[in-house]
């Protein structure tokens, strides 16, 4: 049976936040995530030798935190100039193991690329569906997108070369995007102006003048046809909103040399290689 990772996720550049500012992005996020309950509650913050400090602990000195958190150079060393990180989860073994778990990876700060992802789950380990709800999923892109100064957001499902192999009987499989098999997405208002919704999928006004689009308004099920249709309908806006058009290039397959040929692993599963 496939199972699929459930992300919300953004890219921008450039960015001028500063650590503090950074910081206090984080902890207001944070604070706004936790009331929606189960899995985006119960938060710690990952310091830069990967150390899980509750949030009571972390929060005065969180700027700290993120400065220590800069990115580093291909030597490894700390380069500041290019963007601080904050990260968050609600890891917490053996109570909260990683497929009942949420993290938060922001890169900001940096005049080059910057990125965000809120994942439920965790490596080899996808989420278990009774916290993959609309309204969990929802309330949280709501909290992004009133706080962070992003041209849009994205919330998705992925599997393994979704874009080879169709997940859903009966429907063409998903082309490949960055926007992956698009649940609900964010538009910021000028991204949304001008913008002609298509009948299958549902729009609302969104956070600071946006839009929020929606495939479906229960938990993305990309082994449903009609569900995955209408992802892709909201995926393709997504790509012609933010990306102009362009879809960017499928991934090369996922090559193993086994007894001198190789073989293509992308769709095995961390189980099957046990």
């Amino acid at each position: 049976m496939t199972r699929f990772d459930y992300s919300i996720s953004t890219n921008w550049t450039p960015d001028r936040q500063t650590a503090f500012e950074i910081g206090q992005n984080g902890v207001k996020t944070l604070d706004l995530l936790n009331p929606i309950g189960p899995p985006f509650s119960n938060w710690s913050i990952v310091d830069a030798s990967e150390t899980y400090i509750p949030m009571e602990q972390a929060r005065d000195h969180v700027t700290r935190l993120v400065e220590e958190n800069a990115s580093r150079d291909d030597y490894g060393e700390p380069w500041p100039e290019d963007g601080h990180n904050f990260w968050a989860s609600t890891l917490n073994p053996p109570a909260v193991p990683f497929a009942r778990s949420a993290s938060l990876t922001v890169r900001a700060g940096s005049p080059n690329q910057n990125y965000m992802i809120l994942k439920v789950g965790g490596f080899g380990a996808p989420p278990e569906l009774d916290l993959i709800t609309y309204a969990g999923f929802r309330a949280a892109l709501v909290v992004l997108a009133s706080i962070w100064p992003c041209r849009w957001f994205s919330a998705c499902a992925f599997s393994n070369n979704y874009w080879r192999k169709s997940t859903a009987a009966g429907e063409p499989p998903a082309p490949y995007s960055g926007f992956h098999m698009t649940w609900m997405s964010y538009l910021s208002a000028p991204l949304a102006v001008g913008l002609t919704v298509p009948p299958d999928l549902i729009s609302e006004p969104g956070p600071n003048g946006g839009l929020i689009l929606s495939a479906v308004t229960e938990r993305l099920d990309p082994t449903n046809p009609d569900h995955l249709h209408r992802s892709k309908t909201l995926a393709d806006l997504m790509v012609d909103q933010v990306n102009g058009g362009a879809r960017g290039s499928d991934p090369a397959p996922l090559l193993a040399l086994i007894d001198g040929v190789y073989y293509d692993i992308s769709d095995v599963s961390l189980d099957d290689l046990k």
